[in-house]
């Protein structure tokens, strides 16, 4: 049986023996007395990407900012033992970088420096691909490799990820910390409105570019009555389905009379291959057929699954770094969030379902076990949460995607 798991062993293998390291990443984060890395959100990121992409191109230098008050999160110094790093004194880090905004990516070869969290990210993803080219780290750049490649200062989406959310939950988390060390520890904080635009967009129809062709694949195999590829999730009245990728999968849904008769086709087919007395009757099967290929391209819906769609790309990566150390602050607590935000948590659920997610979480130090099994838990918690009432209706041109 294909084990993804023994595959990225494999591929690990092979980098450690060709490592050559071609750029550097300057990054906030100190080491502490307490074997811990002290380390703001923007800096998890950085090393989550590189754990996710398994890229041994990268040297991390990790620097304390005398005149940072970012709030840091903290993980496991032993972390760093599989990564080239180092930790240096601000004064010893080159003008040329100290000129920027951390994070910065030095390519040496090309003696090129990118400043900013989705630059890096971007810059960190494009290496792995061209090191790893059979991985197809490309697809995790979007549609024309447009993932958060607008700056912050024209895009709105890509200053919510690279800026307002990191900001917005440093400060939530800096908050939780203090309820937690309290003796009492019962409080009411307000989400902040980041939190809740991250939510919002959740809820918006994915933005698709060129599915027809997509669409069109689905219902010839359907047609054919050829998903085996495709793992189903079918209920009784809506067919849902998911179709493998190189990180992640695309889910569709099909609704109405033809979703269901295929739920009940795949329920029957489920049964006949356990060895019930259920069988499929060949004129069932051609009369299904039929109705499948009458469908239309709008009968055939793709789930809104990842943050920028139905399509795994670079600002999950961020997000969910992210919104990990909120969910740990809480002790994975779900309960005080799943009223305000079922579809982060949703989206949650499903990122720690995938091989690769789950391999760079456990690299990084993060309690990815413990987090998949409260998913779907109602322990109660200490800190419940408002919504704040002042959230103004944004501009859907300023939320463009890519």
């Amino acid at each position: 049986m294909f084990d993804p798991n023994r595959q990225l062993d494999f591929v690990e293998e092979i980098l450690d023996q060709n490592a050559e390291v071609t750029s550097e990443i300057y990054l906030p984060g100190h080491l502490s007395g307490d074997s811990r890395i002290y380390l703001p959100l923007s800096s998890s990121a950085i090393v989550f990407t590189v754990q996710y992409c398994c890229t041994k191109k990268f040297k991390l230098f990790f620097t304390n900012r005398p005149t940072s008050n970012e709030y840091n999160v903290h993980l496991p110094s032993s972390i760093l033992d599989s990564l080239t790093h180092s930790f240096v004194d601000y004064t010893e880090v080159p003008i040329l970088i100290r000129n920027c905004h951390l994070p910065v990516v030095h390519d040496k070869r090309d003696n090129l420096i990118r400043s900013g969290l989705c630059s890096a990210v971007r810059h960190i993803v494009k290496a792995a691909n061209d090191e790893q080219p059979n991985s197809k780290f490309s697809d995790l750049l979007g549609f024309r490799n447009g993932s958060l490649r607008a700056p912050a200062e024209v895009s709105g989406w890509t200053k919510l990820c690279e800026v307002d959310l990191p900001e917005s939950l440093s400060k939530l988390l800096s908050q939780i910390e203090k309820v937690n060390g309290l003796k009492k520890k019962r409080a009411t904080l307000e989400l902040p409105i980041d939190v809740v635009k991250l939510e919002q967009h959740f809820h918006k129809p994915a933005k698709l570019h060129n599915d027809d062709r997509q669409k069109r694949s689905i219902i010839a195999e359907l047609q054919q009555l050829n998903t085996n590829d495709h793992q189903c999730y079918s209920s009784d009245v809506v067919y849902q389905a998911d179709i493998p990728c190189a990180h992640g999968v695309k889910r569709y849904q099909i609704t109405g009379d033809v979703g269901r008769r295929l739920c009940q086709y795949k329920n029957k087919e489920s049964i006949q291959n356990g060895g019930g007395d259920h069988k499929v009757c060949g004129e069932d099967l051609e009369a299904l057929s039929l109705e499948i290929g009458a469908l239309s391209l709008n009968d055939v819906n793709f789930v809104h699954l990842y943050s920028e769609g139905r399509s795994i790309t670079v600002a999950d990566l961020i997000l969910f770094s992210c919104i990990y150390f909120l969910l740990k602050y809480l002790n994975f607590s779900m309960d005080s969030l799943s009223e305000h935000m079922p579809g982060v948590l949703g989206w949650v659920d499903h990122m720690v379902t995938l091989p690769r997610v789950i391999r760079a979480s456990e690299k990084c130090g993060f309690q990815i076990g413990l987090l998949a099994t409260t998913m779907r838990g109602t322990e109660p918690s200490d800190i419940s949460f408002l919504v704040p009432c002042n959230i103004q209706e944004e501009d859907p041109n300023d939320m463009e995607l890519q």
